[in-house]
Formats: C-alpha cells, structure tokens, sequence
C-alpha cells in the first residue's frame, strides 16, 4: 500500500504521522508512504489571536485542501485542531489510539501547583479560550497572557515573560520533553472536545476511507466521534470557553460537557450516560444543553 499523507510541517505533526502509521503496521504490516508538507494558516501567522485571523480550522483547512485537490489521499490533524463541521466531501475515516486527553500546566522550575495555588500576578501562557476561562475561574489574580506557536516555540518562552504554560500531555509526550509539569485532572481541567486523538481525513466513500474505517478501533473512533459530537451541537468556534470528554466507565458510557463565560466567574458542567450504543447521542445532548444553557445567559 502506498499513501501520500498531507501534514503540518511541525515536528509534532510529522511525530503524529509517525505514530498513524506505525499504528496501521501493526495491522497490515509495512506502507509505503510519502509526506506531503503544508502550512496551515496558524503557520503562517504565528502573532495574531486565534479568533483574528478570520479562517475556520486555523490549522485544518489547507492540509485538508491538499486532499480535495488530489495532492494527497489521506491529511492528519490533532484531532482536536479540527472544527465541528470540515468539508463535506471528506470524512474523518480514522483514529488512533488516545494518548493522553488531559492538559499540563509547565513551569521552569519545581512541579506547578494548581492554579488556585499558584501567585496572584503570575503570568500563563495560552492562547486558548477554554483554557484562559479555566484558569480565570479558578484564579481570576492570575495574569492570563496570549502565547502563540509550536509546543517548542511555546515552551522556549518560558521565563521570558512567562511563568507558566498550559499544552496537552499528549504534546509533551509525543515530542519527548522531560520538563516540570503537573497533568491537571479532568474533572478539574475538562480538556478540548478530542483532544489526544490523532485523526484522519479522506474523500467519502474513497478506497482509503473504506479500507481504515474497516481498521479502526471501533471504541476509539466511537468516543471521539461522540466528542464531535458535542462540539458539533454546541456550534461552538475556537473562541468559545468550551470543553468536554467522553468514554466509558464499566459498561456504561459518559459525555460530560462544560461551558464558562469568558472572565470564568460562571462555569455550567452537564454530564449524560448511555449504553455502549448511545454515546453519540449523549454527546449530542450535551452539546444542546450547554448551548441553551450560553444562549440564556446572553
């Protein structure tokens, strides 16, 4: 099998790549592969705010774009990176396996506390709105400071105007990175609809899409796909102080959603059960609730 596989040309994409593919290997044995490198629009401006720069999918929309122009058969994202709605002619076709969904707070020196115990004045750095809300909402004395770039451009500013940084774990793990960090739990710290999957985009009803929706973890793509599920409902963009998980506990499966208002002084958290069958339409509840749940707030 040869694919040619669209991609940001950071290192953490290209380690995620990596990953998809040994991942596939272990299924079908060796492929044959060809990286083609595309900036995104998060690439090419590395300054301004997320919501400024007036695209959908910062970093999704000109790696998808190498697809639907025939440049590529498959594109890999963060899963995460990837709006609640992508073109309609492609499909999320595959997911690998989850690393780890939660975020980590990244300091300097010793192991950060949690942020209502970090110093009034200490400066964060995100650019994430979710994340910004949170951390407000806990500690509405710290100074939250926009931050932008790769995980290693992010992490070099550390001490530079920053004290602390928040990135996901699954980041730190993939990039290899032995730096001090506390992973903040996810009843603390719900993370991005997604986030720790790498995800897969194809042509609908292509070859390629057929063949890896006949090879994915059906529980891995299940929670995910329930996840976007959320997002999906929601209607929620990049701007919004939104997160939300799902999976299973024993038998039974969760979607838990939460919804702050920008300064964090209000945090709605809603959670839905269902079977092993119902977990997308538990994502999908939550999302519509937390939407009302925003829109009366208004």
């Amino acid at each position: 099998m040869r694919i040619r596989i669209a991609a940001r040309p950071s290192r953490l994409s290209l380690i995620q790549v990596d990953i998809l593919v040994r991942e596939l290997e272990e299924k079908i044995g060796p492929i044959d592969y060809e990286i083609i490198k595309v900036k995104s629009h998060g690439d090419l401006d590395k300054t301004a705010p997320f919501e400024a720069l007036g695209v959908t999918g910062v970093f999704e929309k000109k790696v998808n774009q190498a697809v639907l122009a025939g440049k590529a058969d498959i594109a890999v994202h963060s899963m995460k990176d990837l709006p609640s709605t992508i073109d309609p002619r492609l499909t999320i076709s595959y997911v690998t396996k989850r690393g780890d969904p939660r975020d980590a707070i990244v300091s300097t020196g010793e192991e950060p506390g949690y942020f209502h115990e970090l110093p009034e004045g200490s400066v964060i750095g995100t650019s994430s709105a979710r994340r910004r809300s949170l951390v407000l909402h806990y500690n509405p004395g710290l100074n939250v400071k926009g931050i932008r770039g790769n995980i290693e451009t992010r992490l070099g500013k550390l001490g530079e105007g920053y004290d602390y940084v928040i990135v996901s774990a699954a980041a730190l793990d993939r990039i290899g990175v032995n730096i001090p960090h506390r992973r903040l739990p996810l009843e603390y710290f719900p993370p991005a609809p997604g986030q720790g999957f790498i995800a897969v985009t194809s042509l609908r009803d292509s070859e390629i899409s057929s063949v890896l929706m006949e090879l994915v973890d059906r529980e891995s793509y299940t929670v995910a796909m329930a996840e976007r599920a959320l997002l999906s409902s929601f209607g929620g963009g990049c701007s919004t102080p939104l997160g939300g998980y799902c999976g299973f506990r024993g038998g039974t499966g969760f979607c838990r959603g939460v919804i702050l208002t920008r300064d964090g002084s209000r945090m709605s958290i809603l959670e839905y059960t269902a079977g092993k069958t119902g977990l997308l339409e538990a994502g999908i509840k939550v999302g519509s609730a937390l939407r009302e749940l925003n829109q009366g707030e208004r």
